[in-house]
This record gives structure tokens, sequence and C-alpha cells, in this order.
């Protein structure tokens, strides 16, 4: 089945954080996908409500971002992640926050995988895909080091190539 062509919409996934570092996981056997993170960002002249829309990954599973309303100010940036954990660890102010309270479908997989963003209709609104996972990009955004994150470079950047993202150290979550 070929992958659906995203809807024109400019809210984008701007950052993905898939292999945490032992500096960014908490608790004494950390399970890494729960320190995972997808940064959002609204490059819009237009507050975006995400109620009910969802982040995917490879494995079809569809995660709920919020039941609640949450505007996406022109220019904001907004962070997911499972717990609140991970505003804490990076310091991120809970406006910007959300915790989904999942992890991102199967986890997000270090050596590949993709990142889909769906409104509350379901339609595909923007996705990547990195590593070995050439299903979106082809080719993929290459993979980065343990404690690195694929960001958009300039922010909201969107040719839909593997061209939009470089390899951010340190990340930036929210900025």
């Amino acid at each position: 089945t070929p992958t659906p062509t995203p809807i024109p919409s400019n809210i984008v996934i701007n950052e993905v954080y898939y292999n945490p570092d032992a500096a960014h996981m908490s608790g004494q056997q950390p399970d890494e996908n729960n320190f995972e993170w997808i940064e959002l960002y609204n490059p819009t002249n237009s507050t975006v409500n995400i109620k009910k829309w969802g982040i995917a990954d490879n494995s079809g599973t569809t995660s709920t971002i919020t039941n609640s309303n949450f505007d996406l100010a022109p220019g904001a940036f907004v962070v997911l992640g499972k717990t609140g954990d991970i505003q804490s660890i990076w310091g991120i102010s809970s406006d910007k926050y959300i915790a989904i309270g999942q992890i991102f479908g199967s986890g997000l997989a270090n050596g590949g995988d993709r990142a889909i963003l769906k409104d509350d209709n379901g339609n595909i609104i923007d996705q990547m895909s990195y590593g070995s996972d050439i299903t979106i990009l082809n080719p993929s955004v290459p993979t980065v080091a343990e404690g690195h994150s694929l960001e958009r470079n300039p922010a909201g950047k969107d040719t839909n190539t593997n061209a939009d993202f470089v390899d951010r150290n340190p990340p930036t979550p929210s900025i």
C-alpha cells in the first residue's frame, strides 16, 4: 500500500529525539522509549488547536496527543513525551510540553523509524522517516548518535526531503 500524501498544513514535526543518552533518562533501569520526545512547531500566522490529534510510528499505532484543547500559537513549539519526567529532565516549561501517557507506537527504533502527525480526522499533517525506514523520505534522514536529535533547520523548513533535517547536538526541545 503506498504511503498517503500529507494534506496541506503547516504544523510540522520539527525535532525528533529517538536515542536518549544516560544523562537524559532517570530510574534504575530506564527504558529509553520512555524518554523519547517529538517536538511540533507552528510556523504559520494562525493558532491551531491540536486536540485529539495523533502521533504514530511504523507500528501503525497512533497515540492521541491530548483530549483537551491545546492551542499551538503562531511560531510556538510543543514537545510531546510519555511522562512529566521528560519535562523535568530537559527544563521544558509546562506551556510547551504535553505528557501523552504512552510511548510513540512501539517506541522509536534507533536504527530507523518514522514519525507521523495526524489531525483529529486521521489526516496526515506531516511525516518523516530516518535511518533504515525509507517509506516516507527516500533517501531517509541519516541516523544520529545517542543523545543527539534530528531537527529541521531552519525551524519549520518543509521540502519533504531529508535535507530538511540536521544532526542537533545538544538537542533543543521547545526552543
